[in-house]
């Protein structure tokens, strides 16, 4: 089953008015307090919604006709535990229900003080890897034929800084550095080749 977010796709004709590619706003459920950062560079379009006190991230896939599929396939459960909530047959939780207050809470209109940073990015995505590593710290370059960046590294590039950066990285055989301590971090910039 599925939602269509009909305010999401006026946030992103906003958006593209504005020429961004990124926002973020503040969606609560219930007890829940999310970070939810909308990544609308290329389709499917990403929504991280992230409740950092229960250690809890949720993406969301969204193509461009904005309908969302509702089944969270292994994040039904711990979403479940931070509601405090228990499998009742008799009274069943429906995503739907999570999805249709999303919905109604998309802001329809953005501006550039909504720009989720780098690192905020980062503290909302668990499927990259070192995802603990948060704070980025520059660019490596490799030669290409002794080394060259791992595949797990461009993928976290594209994931957090972007189908472009993630392009000229590939090319140039560029490795994103990152770190867990915010004290070693640097200013986000592009690589130079």
């Amino acid at each position: 089953m599925g939602i269509r977010l009909a305010p999401l796709e006026r946030l992103y004709r906003n958006m593209q008015s504005q020429g961004m590619t990124k926002t973020q706003f503040e969606f609560r459920f219930r007890q829940l307090t999310f970070n939810v950062i909308y990544l609308a560079e290329a389709f499917p379009h990403e929504l991280l919604l992230g409740c950092r006190e229960h250690n809890l991230f949720i993406v969301v896939k969204v193509p461009w006709h904005f309908t969302i599929a509702t089944y969270l396939r292994d994040q039904y459960t711990p979403l479940m535990d931070a509601l405090g909530l228990q499998p009742n047959p008799d009274n069943p939780f429906s995503t739907n229900i999570f999805f249709e207050a999303f919905r109604a809470v998309i802001p329809t209109t953005t501006s550039k003080a909504n720009e989720p940073t780098i690192t905020d990015i980062a503290a909302n995505r668990r499927d990259v890897e070192e995802s603990e590593k948060i704070y980025f710290v520059g660019w490596m370059q490799h030669d290409g034929k002794q080394s060259s960046p791992t595949k797990a590294n461009l993928e976290k590039t594209r994931r957090l800084c972007g189908q472009a950066v993630y392009e000229l990285c590939l090319r140039n055989h560029i490795s994103s550095r990152w770190t867990d301590r915010s004290d070693d971090a640097w200013p986000f910039s592009w690589p130079t080749v």
